[in-house]
């Protein structure tokens, strides 16, 4: 059961990809113009109630 599992996720994996395969298993966004702060976290925590 679990190497078709693995199997399965290879498989997903592998059609998900465009043009090279992923460095890791976290998908990573697209660079922005902009650093992300503890601030800048703190404030959306803020205005979502967390």
């Amino acid at each position: 059961m679990s190497r078709l599992a693995r199997q399965g996720i290879v498989a997903q994996g592998r059609a998900h990809t465009t043009l090279a395969e992923p460095k890791s298993r976290f998908a990573l966004l697209p660079a922005r113009d902009e650093a992300i702060t503890p601030d800048h976290v703190r404030h959306l925590m803020d205005q979502e109630g967390i």
